[in-house]
């Protein structure tokens, strides 16, 4: 996600690049003519696409799920308070912890 919003700015901001140059930019339905609104358009969507970029990880959570060892149920950590399992008020352990200690053969 975050290569295809850095290539969208890259032609975005080519894109406002050549309207200011005053060249018209023909697409495959639609022609854009290099006025003040459209090379602003271009230059603000360049950079919002970058800040997106940038920023993507920060944009998107991951979810993180446990496993209480006793109850064998399974959470999502940020819906815990500190961790523990409602039903047996013990630590909850992370998934790939839990799985690689009870299949171990």
């Amino acid at each position: 996600m975050r290569i295809i919003a850095y290539l969208f700015s890259i032609i975005t901001l080519i894109e406002g690049i050549l309207l200011s140059m005053e060249n018209t930019i023909f697409g495959g339905r639609m022609t854009i003519e290099p006025t003040i609104d459209n090379i602003v358009l271009s230059f603000l969507f360049s950079i919002s696409c970058f800040i997106f970029a940038r920023y993507y990880t920060k944009f998107i959570k991951k979810e993180i799920y446990s496993k209480c060892p006793e109850c064998k149920e399974t959470y999502d950590y940020s819906k815990l308070k500190k961790g523990i399992c409602s039903k047996c008020n013990i630590k909850t352990i992370d998934m790939e912890k839990y799985y690689d200690n009870n299949t171990k053969i």
